[in-house]
């Protein structure tokens, strides 16, 4: 009996276990499988997402391109800046050269006509020094017998502080004269204030009458618009004075207006009418 048993009771345990695995877990969680709609939706978000990385790589690309068409033009414009700016610099050193070549020519016509001007200057103050000044202040009656040229008065510390182109002595007369090759009707009115300062500088020829002179070899052209432009503004007074030419205001202050056409010894005459009568300062 206990055999018997044993048997049916294997049989019933095998025929259990075998049953326990054909329902297990796995045949029972499966469910039913994917439909044509759900592969046919999967496909197209799939197509969907693969159209959107080709838009975004495309917009990258042109973005890319846009960007290396800008640094390209940026690229050309600098190099047009950069022609441009070794043009103008050849250019600046071209015009610096030719402007240095300018210069040196105009510092060397300046230095001849300097050099002209020095030397005419030179010639007209010797020869009215040798005898021209003496002369013609002797036609007008003084007995001067020498002349001092470029009379200086010197301070203290031994510094000019005043300076007269020539100084005629006669007795108790003194003529004091201002030298130029053109004369402006500026020189003339500084010339008066210089000469009315004459005895301060020269305290020994007080109680002496002292005349003025102006020494000349042309009357400057006041209408000259260059040199106009270079003149001093002038108060009324000076204004009004600046209507008559140079060798004319001189005569009307009381100076003597001695000409030498081209500073040549013997040429030069007295211009004041021979009943002019001198100022004294």
């Amino acid at each position: 009996m206990s055999g018997e048993t044993g048997k049916r009771a294997g049989t019933r345990s095998k025929k259990g276990t075998g049953t326990r695995r054909r329902a297990g877990p796995g045949s029972a969680g499966r469910g039913p499988g994917p439909t044509f709609e759900s592969v046919w939706a999967a496909i197209d978000k799939l197509v969907e997402a693969q159209k959107k990385v080709a838009e975004t790589q495309g917009k990258a690309a042109e973005e890319a391109a846009e960007e290396r068409r800008k640094t390209e033009e940026e690229r050309r414009k600098t190099e047009e800046e950069r022609r441009k700016t070794e043009e103008a610099r050849r250019e600046t050193e071209a015009s610096i050269k030719s402007l240095g070549e300018h210069v040196r020519e105009l510092t060397e016509d300046l230095k001849e006509a300097n050099g002209n001007f020095n030397n005419k200057w030179g010639r007209f103050m010797e020869n009215l020094v040798e005898g021209d000044f003496l002369a013609v202040l002797k036609e007008r009656g003084f007995g001067v017998k020498n002349v001092t040229p470029r009379m200086k008065s010197i301070d203290e510390d031994r510094k000019t502080v005043a300076e007269y182109d020539l100084v005629a002595r006669d007795g108790g007369v003194v003529v004091v004269a201002e030298v130029k090759t053109t004369l402006w009707r500026e020189d003339v009115e500084e010339f008066l204030e210089k000469l009315a300062r004459f005895k301060m500088h020269f305290p020994e020829f007080q109680g002496r009458r002292v005349l003025g002179a102006v020494a000349f070899m042309a009357v400057a052209d006041e209408k000259d618009k260059k040199k106009k432009k270079k003149r001093r503004a002038a108060d009324g007074q000076r204004a009004a004075g600046k209507k008559k030419p140079a060798d004319e205001l001189a005569r009307d202050a009381g100076l003597f207006a001695i000409r030498s056409p081209g500073g040549a010894p013997g040429l030069a005459v007295v211009e004041n009418p021979p009943d002019f009568e001198p100022k004294e300062f």
